[in-house]
């Protein structure tokens, strides 16, 4: 490998797809593949963002405020360094692959719900608040 090419790959890249919709619409095209019935519905994100803010000053929330406060808009990341660094396109758009997932999992049910394959993780995340709630519902 060149020096050249070192610096060229020797970077982060954002990896996902070229084509997408909003998170609800890609959800919902999942959703309808998979005949759920299921709906997005919406939560009042001002009030949610207030007790996650008082959780997280409290220190028992696990999330952080970049996190709370963008989960309610929908957001992209840049593909191009990759496409043009290393030529490589996204073969499926984000519904595609959430189906694929979808239908990889239903494929493969038996075996995930064994526990035999696979690697998990072994450390748990600090729930703060969530563990409290868990208890209760």
């Amino acid at each position: 490998m060149t020096l050249s090419d070192k610096k060229k790959t020797d970077t982060a890249f954002n990896i996902g797809a070229e084509e997408f919709k909003t998170v609800r619409e890609d959800l919902g095209e999942l959703f309808r593949y998979a005949r759920s019935g299921s709906r997005i519905v919406s939560t009042p994100a001002g009030l949610v963002k207030f007790f996650l803010w008082l959780f997280e000053t409290l220190k028992i929330s696990p999330l952080y405020r970049w996190v709370y406060d963008t989960a309610d808009r929908d957001s992209f990341v840049s593909i191009d360094r990759l496409i043009d660094t290393l030529q490589w396109k996204p073969k499926y758009s984000n519904a595609q692959a959430l189906i694929k997932a979808y239908r990889w999992y239903l494929e493969n049910y038996k075996m995930i719900k064994s526990g035999s394959p696979g690697v998990t993780h072994t450390v748990g995340w600090k729930q703060g608040i969530l563990g409290f709630f868990k208890r209760f519902m």
